[in-house]
């Protein structure tokens, strides 16, 4: 796993463009369309009455198809920027949203579009934020970089099962990585060396998961996610193999048993897990703190989340999220 160092200048606006008035996205407004911030008096009302006839804090616009949050996309982000701790706050409560023509942007816990869909960014480890098309930047006061930028990228890892090696990308192509830098994590597995010599190799449901030092803790995975836990305790691992997802520590010791149909990353305390085809939230004791209900759930920040529901996204307060 490598930790990617990136502008705090970019942090430093994000921080500010978080600090203008958005407007929360509701149902009957039009995402495609430049947000315009209202006056505090309507959103509060808005948001009383909201509160008095349903659960949800924030609904969606139902041209917003799904939504993802920048630390389940790569939980490094928030301490990618450095900077203070109120920038990468704020950076750890933005998502990528994608609206029914498959276009992006970028909204916050509140629903407060920073970004329209009609921008199309994807997230990169390297610009955090930049246009599909042509990689302009994103420069967290709503604008683009006038010119397209290039990066080098960062290099990635690959399991090898013939030899039971792992290799990193370098100039002359993939070499075995050095003991030292062998650090525990997921590794994406190849059958053979061979299949490593390009530069791009194919996209693969086969994952390993090593101790610190390279110990084999899971041979195989169909899936495989990190959890990066803010109170600073050993990394946690979501895992699904044969199908059933539960989560294991860099020990191989298990946190969560192997027996959801599905999860999301681990965060303040809670975790979203599928049972009997509906979402819903459960500690990191494996204790239920709500019903499973939702057609679609996503990790708590700050003891919020969206959550789908009847094909419409909301934001829900999950109770005991810490």
């Amino acid at each position: 796993m490598m930790k990617r160092t990136l502008s705090l200048a970019l942090a430093g606006m994000l921080a500010c463009a978080a600090l203008a008035a958005c407007a929360p996205v509701s149902g009957g407004s039009d995402s495609s369309e430049p947000s315009s911030a209202p006056s505090s008096e309507a959103a509060s009302q808005a948001t009383s009455s909201t509160e008095e006839t349903s659960p949800w804090l924030v609904t969606l616009d139902s041209t917003i198809v799904d939504v993802q949050p920048l630390i389940a996309v790569d939980p490094y982000a928030p301490g990618a920027f450095g900077g203070e701790p109120a920038e990468q706050h704020i950076i750890r409560t933005l998502c990528l949203y994608t609206d029914t023509a498959g276009k992006t942007g970028v909204i916050d816990m509140d629903g407060n579009i920073f970004y329209e869909s009609s921008v199309d960014l994807e997230y990169c480890p390297v610009c955090m934020l930049a246009t599909k098309d042509d990689h302009r930047k994103a420069t967290g006061d709503g604008t683009l970089s006038e010119e397209p930028i290039g990066h080098g990228g960062f290099a990635s890892s690959y399991y090898c099962r013939e030899d039971c090696t792992v290799y990193q990308l370098d100039m002359e192509g993939y070499v075995p990585l050095p003991e030292e830098f062998l650090g525990g994590g997921i590794y994406e597995a190849v059958a053979k060396k061979d299949q490593l010599e390009g530069f791009s190799i194919p996209a693969t449901d086969d994952f390993v998961l090593l101790a610190e030092g390279g110990t084999l803790l899971v041979e195989r995975a169909e899936k495989a996610f990190l959890c990066l836990l803010p109170d600073e305790k050993s990394p946690v691992y979501g895992v699904c193999v044969n199908g059933m997802y539960g989560f294991i520590d860099l020990e191989g010791q298990t946190v969560i048993p192997l027996k959801y149909e599905g999860a999301g990353a681990m965060s303040e305390g809670c975790v979203p897990v599928r049972k009997n085809g509906k979402w819903g939230y459960i500690d990191t004791n494996d204790q239920r703190i709500t019903e499973f209900l939702y057609e679609e759930a996503r990790p708590v920040i700050n003891g919020k989340a969206y959550v789908k529901d009847d094909g419409l996204w909301h934001v829900i307060g999950v109770p005991g999220a810490e």
